[in-house]
């Protein structure tokens, strides 16, 4: 509760510092689709590194064929609209640039990278199994 509290209250303070209520809520469109942009770039690339690890091997399961071409188009189309993100709208009005881009690749690397790092960090011992997978909750 204290987390949710401290995180509503900063994203009140943004609305604070930001113009008017159409340009925050503009600005944090654009950062949670950058966060999202982060997790299919990540996913495109473990798809072509690391393809056979994805899932056991089954019989009769779907393949993508050409994943590498499928995956590398994928890649190059997160990362292209990753990089629009940081292109300011036009109802930023008379803002400066470096503001429009502090505030969104700050909330990108706050949410976006050091959030889940945090938890990795601080997780708890029984949120990973003895095996090192994580538990699972429909067994239990």
């Amino acid at each position: 509760m204290v987390a949710q509290g401290v995180l509503t209250t900063l994203i009140a303070l943004a609305y604070a510092f930001l113009p008017d209520v159409s340009s925050a809520y503009w600005i944090f469109s654009v950062v949670t689709t950058q966060i999202y942009l982060v997790v299919y770039l990540l996913m495109f690339a473990a798809a072509v590194c690391g393809c056979g690890k994805l899932r056991p091997a089954q019989e009769g399961g779907f393949r993508v064929p050409a994943l590498n071409v499928v995956a590398g188009v994928g890649f190059v189309s997160s990362l292209a609209a990753l990089c629009i993100g940081f292109v300011p709208p036009e109802q930023f009005g008379g803002q400066p640039l470096w503001r429009y881009l502090l505030i969104v690749g700050g909330g990108l690397l706050t949410l976006g990278f050091l959030a889940p790092l945090a938890f990795l960090k601080f997780r708890k011992p029984h949120w990973v199994a003895p095996d090192g997978t994580a538990p699972d909750r429909r067994s239990g």
